[in-house]
């Protein structure tokens, strides 16, 4: 690519500018050649009524060249309003999604919610000797959106896709940015695999082909993995 095609997005409106200056200056050299090659035959020594129609061509030839510009600078004053009214709208859509996203997080329950909830659940794994899971889910959002600062609204797609793939008993938890964790009372280990691999090609589907996050999802299930509260916490990486 040449070094003139490089050209950075806060300086498109300048160029832009450039370019439509360019063009009326072109357009008016050669206006203005085409009149010099055209005055000898307009006012040169001719029988006079066909010397006033050619000066009348001459002149409207004139004033169609002087609106054509005028109409090009009107044209692209319109889209240059047309491309800042779209750049505002973007920006308001932006900030409602952020919005959205910010009220679905908030609407989880936290750190101290999973802390109790799964406290209870082994408990209640515990005494009756049945299975019970929990999974952690790290969502990583790239480059692209760190920069935009817009990363909220990956953890709230990544939240809403977790959240459609949970039965009514599960629970799931907003413990840091980024960071879900989720208690799945009754669910044996197979059954945790299974849903383990619906998470990840769910967030697959939500992160899309241009990964805007890379995610990671942990699981461990009582008694098949572990046998305490804090090693279930150590395998899904909630400490």
């Amino acid at each position: 690519m040449a070094a003139s095609d490089r050209i950075l997005a806060e300086d498109l409106e300048r160029r832009d500018w450039e370019l439509v200056i360019l063009s009326v200056i072109v357009i008016t050299i050669l206006a203005v050649g085409l009149a010099l090659f055209m005055f000898p035959a307009v006012f040169g020594q001719r029988e006079e009524l066909q010397a006033n129609a050619l000066q009348k061509s001459f002149f409207g030839f004139c004033i169609l060249i002087l609106l054509f510009n005028v109409y090009l600078i009107q044209r692209q004053a319109a889209l240059r309003k047309l491309r800042r009214q779209l750049r505002e709208e973007q920006t308001r859509n932006i900030a409602l999604c952020l919005q959205a996203g910010q009220e679905v997080l908030a609407s989880l329950p936290r750190r101290e919610g999973f802390d109790d909830t799964l406290a209870m659940e082994f408990r209640r794994s515990s005494a009756s000797n049945s299975p019970s899971s929990a999974m952690g889910i790290c969502i990583k959002p790239g480059v692209h959106l760190l920069e935009r600062d817009v990363q909220g609204a990956a953890y709230a797609d990544s939240a809403k896709a977790i959240q459609s793939k949970l039965r009514k008993q599960d629970s799931i938890y907003y413990c840091d940015e980024g960071v879900f964790a989720l208690v799945l009372p009754g669910l044996s280990y197979e059954e945790a695999q299974a849903l383990k691999q619906r998470l990840q090609e769910t967030l697959g589907d939500v992160s899309g082909v241009t990964e805007r996050f890379q995610y990671e999802v942990r699981s461990a299930t009582y008694p098949h993995d572990a046998a305490s509260m804090h090693e279930i916490k150590a395998l899904i990486a909630i400490k």
